[in-house]
């Protein structure tokens, strides 16, 4: 059943926000604009609100849970109104006035979020054409629109698509994410199609879709944007419900994705098949520079497809798959292709199940001059046991540009840690960061990282040296401290309060773990 009341009971909501919004703004010196103008912008937006999230999560509620949606919204609205100080609409207006639309306009950039109002508001056709007014301008130029954070209804979305129809081809970018927040799915789908139906000829380089619950059916609804939209460099799709279909999808609507640049899916379902059909998608793709498959259970099948398909793109210079129950076969996999990727500067593996076997795979390429221009390697969480120390160590060598290592939650102990920090220490690679977390290292691991620090202390960020969740002693990690701050670099050592050491250890037994690194 829909949310619906009497036009006499909105009324009524309509003359007490004026009343109340005339003696603040009498009472309190405050320019709030025409008080009924004001109150009838309330009750709308907030009828839409309650309208929508009835709809979304009724299952049955009687009308009164939605009259007290419907007051509590209209609460919130005229809270915010009263704090800006000033009509929402003159707002919009004097901010796209005076800064073209929030910060970055003189580059030809709006914001919806500088026009004002909440987080994730609901807002009307109303409220969208004075929100939007910069955009529907005549002669309007922006090259970039950010809608992020508001939420679009059915009229709202038309009063995009017109702004869309409006810039034409100086349109670029357009991010999209979060925008149907507290919609329900048929809701959201028609403010997706509505907004993407208002593409023609190609003009984007950048969509960003991120953060909807598009699923299958919200990326066919997107279809028009994506096949329209040859010259696309970027397309954003992180959590928005990308099902195996929803993957699928995007294949198919994406017909000559030639020049696109940069692609990333972060937690989503898309499983095995999903991983498949975007494996296709890259084949297809030879410009690719950053690819993200981030947290979308994909397993062995579709992690050896993924790397597969990157074989010939010479030009990749970010590959991030974290997260994901790809196995020791991926790894194999990835080590024959990494010797086809010059370029790569960030390769990010962490929690991809890969164990000993599919990292030391990974390292083979690496140690022989693969990917010079490696710069942040992250191999946390992959099992990673006492036999893969020395092929570590041995890599960690031959990378002069390594900025940045994670080898967290491996169980690597104070020889694995002593290993790596030497390592570190001897090769010219500018560290910057190094997280040996949740690694079972107790007073000698700790030490020889601080060594390592002190070997890097240049290049070092603050904050960079990662400890935590280990078994260091308090007296060890006293003596970590010291020695930065001996270098005048105190603040190199992260947080470390989840330590549980041995508080026994005394001053000869610390010497002692000292002595064993310096002989």
């Amino acid at each position: 059943v829909a949310f619906a009341l009497q036009r006499a009971r909105r009324d009524d909501l309509i003359v007490r926000v004026r009343d109340s919004v005339a003696a603040v703004a009498f009472h309190q010196d405050v320019n709030i604009g025409d008080p009924q103008s004001r109150a009838e912008e309330i009750e709308a937006r907030a009828y839409a609100k309650a309208e929508a999230a009835f709809a979304t999560t009724a299952g049955g509620r009687p009308q009164l849970d939605g009259v007290r949606l419907y007051v509590r919204f209209a609460a919130e609205f005229l809270k915010s109104a009263l704090s800006e100080g000033a009509s929402t609409s003159t707002s919009a207006a004097e901010s796209a006035t005076t800064t073209g639309g929030g910060a970055g306009a003189a580059a030809g950039c709006f914001d919806v979020a500088s026009s004002g109002g909440s987080d994730r508001e609901f807002l009307t056709a109303e409220r969208a054409r004075a929100v939007l007014s910069p955009l529907l301008a005549p002669g309007a130029s922006f090259r970039k629109v950010t809608l992020t954070g508001k939420s679009f209804g059915r009229d709202a979305a038309e009063v995009v698509a017109e702004a869309v129809r409006n810039l034409g081809q100086q349109l670029e970018e357009l991010v999209m994410s979060d925008i149907v927040a507290g919609r329900p799915e048929t809701e959201g789908i028609e403010v997706m199609t509505t907004i993407c139906s208002a593409f023609s000829a190609p003009s984007l380089t950048k969509l960003d879709l991120s953060d909807n619950a598009l699923g299958e059916k919200g990326i066919r609804a997107c279809g028009n944007a994506l096949t329209t939209q040859t010259a696309l460099e970027e397309l954003l799709l992180q959590n928005i419900g990308g099902s195996s279909g929803a993957c699928a999808a995007v294949f198919e609507l994406l017909p000559s994705p030639h020049k696109l640049k940069k692609l990333h899916l972060h937690n989503n379902m898309s499983g095995d098949a999903g991983a498949v059909a975007i494996a296709k998608l890259l084949a297809r793709a030879p410009a690719l520079e950053d690819f993200r498959m981030s947290s979308s259970r994909v397993g062995e099948e579709g992690g050896k497809a993924l790397v597969e398909s990157l074989a010939t793109r010479a030009n990749l210079i970010k590959l991030n798959v974290t997260d994901n129950g790809l196995g020791a076969a991926t790894g194999v996999a990835l080590s024959r292709v990494l010797n086809n990727l010059p370029k790569l500067e960030e390769l990010t593996l962490d929690e991809c199940g890969l164990e000993t076997e599919g990292v030391v795979e990974v390292l083979r390429p690496l140690y022989a001059g693969a990917c010079p221009a490696l710069r942040k390697l992250g191999l946390s969480c992959n099992d990673v046991g006492q036999s893969g120390l020395n092929p570590i160590a041995a890599t960690l060598a031959k990378l002069p540009n390594l900025a940045s290592l994670t080898l967290a939650e491996n169980e690597l102990g104070d020889t694995g840690a002593v290993f790596v920090a030497k390592a570190l220490a001897m090769s010219p690679a500018p560290v910057e960061t190094l997280d040996l977390s949740n690694n079972e290292i107790g007073a000698q691991g700790a030490l020889a990282a601080a060594m390592c620090a002190n070997a890097k202390k240049a290049s070092f960020k603050a904050k960079g040296l990662n400890l935590n969740g280990n078994t260091i002693p308090a007296i060890a990690l006293a003596k970590v401290q010291e020695m930065l701050e001996g270098i005048g670099r105190g603040d190199i050592l992260a947080p470390t309060e989840d330590n549980d050491g041995d508080e026994e250890m005394g001053a000869d037994a610390l010497a002692a773990a000292f002595a064993k690194l310096t002989t």
